[in-house]
C-alpha cells in the first residue's frame, strides 16, 4: 500500500488486515475462549463422572443387600420380616452406604454379619442398640484397627471351648488369631482413634498378661504331666488309667485328657470313677509348673513371637473393649469360624 491508496493484493487462504493506525492480530482462542471450553469440558466430564459413581455405588449397595438376603434366607427366613421396621432400615440405609463408599469386600461381609445379628435380636433391646451403634461406629476405624479389637476380644474374652490339648490350641489360634496379625494397628495414635470411636478404652494401670489368660482359658494344653511311677498313677484303677496319654511336652511323662478341669470332670462322671481317682486325675491334670508357655509356642508357631511383641510392647494389653467394640470383634471373628453368640458377652 502507497500513499492513502487503501488497495491490497493477498494470496489464496491469506487474513488481509488494513488500518489507519497500529493493529494487533491475536491468532488462536483467547484467554476467555480457552476458559469456556475448559469449563465446559470439564462439567461435562464431571457429570460423567458422577454418573460412574453413582452407578458403582449403587452396585456395591446391591452386592451388600443380596448378600444380607442370602444369610437371612439361610439363617433365619422369618428375620426378613424385619424389613417393615424404620430402625432397620436405618441401619440397612448406613450398612449400604459405607458399603458404596468403601467397595472393600471385607467390610461389606462384616456389615453383613452385624446386619445378620442386628435381625436376630428383639426390637429396641439392647444387644441391636449395640449393633445399630457398632454399623455406624465401623465406618469410622481401619481394618487394620478392627483386627486389633478383635485380638484383643480373642486373647482376654474368647475362650474356645474345642481346645481340648495343646495340639488342638494351636489349630484353633493358626485359625483365628494368626490372620489377625498379618494386619494390625499398634500405633499409640490409632488406640487413641478406637477410643474416640467408641470402641474401648485405655487403662495404663492395668496390663492384662496373655500367658495367664492362656493357663487360665486352657490349662489342659500346658500339662508337664507326671511320670508313670508317680503314686498318683500308682493308685489309679484300671479305668482311670484310659484318661491318661502321653505329655505334649515330655514325651517321658503322662498327662489327663481335657482342655480344662471341667472336661475333666465331665469325663470322670462318664466312666463313673470312684473319688480317688477324680482326685488322683485332678493332681495330676495340675502339673503345669514346669510349662514355660511362650517358649512351647513360639518353638511350634514363629507368629507367636510377634504375636507377644504385638500384645506388650503396644495399649492393646491395657485396652477394654466396650459393648460396641465386642460387637465389632465379634462380627470379625466370626468370619474365621463359628464361635458363641455375641449375648454370651453382652445382654
Amino acid at each position: 500500500m502507497i500513499g492513502d491508496t487503501q488497495q491490497q493484493e493477498v494470496g489464496d487462504g491469506a487474513l488481509a488486515v488494513q488500518a489507519h493506525r497500529d493493529v494487533t492480530v491475536n491468532v488462536g482462542l483467547t484467554y476467555e475462549n480457552v476458559r469456556t471450553l475448559a469449563l465446559d469440558t470439564f462439567r461435562a466430564e464431571f457429570v460423567k463422572m458422577l454418573d460412574m459413581a453413582g452407578a458403582i455405588a449403587e452396585a456395591r449397595a446391591t452386592r451388600l443387600l443380596n448378600e444380607y438376603i442370602a444369610r437371612v434366607e439361610r439363617e433365619n427366613h422369618t428375620s426378613l420380616g424385619n424389613a417393615s421396621d424404620p430402625d432397620f432400615r436405618y441401619s440397612l440405609y448406613m450398612a449400604q452406604k459405607i458399603a458404596a463408599r468403601s467397595g472393600d469386600a471385607d467390610l461389606q461381609s462384616l456389615l453383613v454379619e452385624l446386619l445378620v445379628q442386628r435381625s436376630h435380636q428383639p426390637i429396641r433391646s439392647f444387644v441391636q442398640l449395640v449393633l445399630s451403634e457398632s454399623i455406624e461406629a465401623i465406618q469410622k476405624i481401619s481394618a487394620a484397627q478392627i483386627n486389633a479389637l478383635t485380638l484383643v476380644f480373642a486373647i482376654k474374652h474368647m475362650k474356645f471351648l474345642t481346645v481340648s490339648s495343646f495340639a488342638t490350641l494351636l489349630d484353633t489360634l493358626d485359625q483365628y488369631v494368626e490372620p489377625l496379625l498379618r494386619d494390625i494397628a499398634g500405633s499409640n495414635a490409632s488406640i487413641s482413634h478406637l477410643e474416640y470411636a467408641g470402641c474401648g478404652t485405655v487403662n495404663t494401670t492395668e496390663k492384662f498378661e496373655m500367658n495367664k489368660a492362656m493357663l487360665c482359658f486352657y490349662p489342659g494344653a500346658f500339662q508337664s504331666g507326671v511320670s508313670e511311677a508317680d503314686v498318683c498313677v500308682k493308685v489309679l484303677s484300671p479305668a482311670a488309667r484310659t484318661l491318661l496319654v502321653q505329655c505334649e511336652h515330655d514325651a517321658r511323662h503322662v498327662q489327663v485328657l481335657g482342655g480344662s478341669l471341667e472336661n475333666v470332670r465331665a469325663l470322670c462322671d462318664q466312666f463313673n470313677l470312684a473319688i480317688n481317682d477324680r482326685k488322683m486325675l485332678e493332681a495330676i491334670f495340675n502339673s503345669r509348673s514346669q510349662v514355660k508357655l511362650l517358649e512351647c509356642c513360639a518353638s511350634r508357631r514363629p507368629y507367636f513371637d510377634h504375636l507377644w511383641k504385638v500384645w506388650d510392647d503396644t495399649q492393646l494389653s491395657n485396652f477394654s473393649l466396650t459393648s460396641v467394640g465386642f460387637a465389632i470383634a465379634h462380627a470379625n471373628l466370626s468370619k474365621f469360624g463359628p464361635i458363641r453368640p455375641l449375648t454370651d458377652w453382652i445382654h
